[in-house]
């Protein structure tokens, strides 16, 4: 694909009137902002193709993995975007899902895999050895309820969303139970329908709670430390850290924390404390423009690449100096 370097929109905001245990935010300077840089996909069963991707994760030599969803399979890129293998089908057997909607690379390139369907996680080696797998269907620890999505600790321990469930469980990297928090409801650390998780370099969680239109943060075993985020209303533009569709988070090695909205077609970028900081998109009249952004990942280098689901594509944006934007 031709190598577009757009300016992507950036805004700055100062927001008042938050509601209780939200961290009011405050306008702070971006290092960087983002420009295009290139993509890849299309819909289709083919290598290099998809049907509605929902994560684009990138593992520590730079391959981005793709959790290729209703391919019910894994698929593995260059950071550029050429084909280097798959793995997977639908089914209940090793290696086999039912349902790919999430995917987390260890710091030692293990893959893992949250099988939504057979209500389990998978582990699998960096290309697609199956290595192990734990869990079953129900309420209990260690068992799930549409376990959706999941991230790796810097020490290895692997956190797991459940849809069904409204809560988070933690494990070591072998499986074994470490500790459990969460129920429905609104308030804090309660959930409704979480959707993602994401684990900072100091340890912080943080939860993607998609039905509350909020992210929310814990200590990793659990401690409530704050939430941000709110409803956007439609008749006026989005103002910082309102949601209308949240579906992603991810946390960059420096910090911040950057969150998908597949409503607004936008991702967000805020401080570690939910200090909004601005967003990033495309005009809509332009080919790259998002359509139902699910998920976002940053690579050690900077860059970010998103799951861009309504159009069956990943795509990808390096970071440039705020000075020369």
């Amino acid at each position: 694909m031709e190598n577009f370097k757009l300016t992507l929109f950036l805004c700055f905001f100062v927001l008042t009137s938050w509601g209780p245990g939200s961290v009011s935010p405050a306008a702070e300077e971006l290092e960087s902002i983002y420009a295009y840089a290139g993509g890849w996909g299309a819909f289709g069963e083919g290598d290099g193709q998809f049907k509605q991707l929902r994560r684009a994760e990138v593992g520590p030599d730079g391959t981005v993995y793709v959790a290729d969803t209703f391919n019910y399979r894994v698929q593995y890129f260059t950071p550029e975007g050429s084909f280097l293998g798959k793995w997977g089908s639908f089914g209940e057997g090793e290696g086999e899902f039912g349902g790919v909607y999430g995917l987390a690379v260890a710091p030692d390139g293990d893959v893992y895999v949250p099988d939504s369907g057979n209500d389990r996680i998978q582990r699998f080696s960096a290309n697609g050895i199956f290595k192990g797998a734990w869990g079953s269907a129900g309420i209990s620890a260690g068992q799930f309820y549409d376990p959706i999505s999941l991230d790796v600790a810097p020490d290895g321990d692997i956190y797991v969303v459940e849809f069904g469930n409204n809560r988070v469980q933690r494990f070591t990297a072998d499986g074994s139970f470490l500790g459990i928090w969460g129920a429905e409801g609104t308030g804090p650390g309660q959930f409704q329908n979480p959707i993602d998780v994401a684990v900072a370099p100091d340890g912080t969680v943080y939860v993607a709670d998609m039905e509350n239109l909020r992210i929310q943060y814990f200590t990793p075993d659990g401690g409530y430390l704050g939430e941000w985020g709110r409803e956007w209303k439609p008749g006026a533009p989005p103002a910082g850290g309102e949601f209308k569709w949240l579906y992603g988070v991810h946390v960059a090695p420096n910090g911040n924390v950057f969150a998908s909205d597949a409503g607004l077609g936008r991702v967000h970028i805020f401080s570690p404390q939910g200090s909004y900081l601005g967003f990033f998109s495309l005009p809509k009249e332009e080919y790259e423009s998002f359509f139902s952004p699910h998920d976002v990942s940053v690579a050690p280098d900077g860059t970010v690449y998103v799951a861009d689901s309504g159009n069956h594509r990943v795509q990808y944006f390096r970071p440039v100096a705020a000075e020369d934007k």
